[in-house]
């Protein structure tokens, strides 16, 4: 059987930040700087630098000024955060770190 989705667990890298596709997908097509985004949006434009350079994560506020601003969803834009965070991990092994150190839960008999 075909699989529907990609195989993160095996990506090299991980996937582009939000904030890399507002810029590369949305902003330099459309011609915006990021402080003018900001200015529009009503933050300030050191929150979405920090955003695009991956100092930080995503909000889910700041995903529905985002969808709001550039006509889009909000779920396209946690999406595509959530995908970087996992593709990251695995790109770091971070899960196999973690099942390493816990074991699958065993159910308890009933009485």
């Amino acid at each position: 059987m075909d699989r529907l989705e990609p195989d993160y667990k095996n990506m090299k890298t991980p996937l582009p930040t939000a904030g890399e596709m507002l810029v590369e997908g949305f902003l330099e097509p459309m011609g915006i700087t990021q402080s003018a985004f900001a200015r529009h949006i009503g933050v300030d434009p050191c929150v979405i630098s920090s955003i695009v350079v991956g100092r930080r994560g995503l909000t889910m506020d700041m995903a529905f000024k985002w969808a709001a601003a550039l006509d889009t969803t909000p779920q396209m834009w946690m999406n595509a955060q959530m995908l970087h965070d996992l593709t990251k991990a695995y790109s770091e092994k971070r899960d196999k770190k973690i099942a390493g150190k816990i074991k699958p839960m065993e159910p308890v008999p009933a009485e």
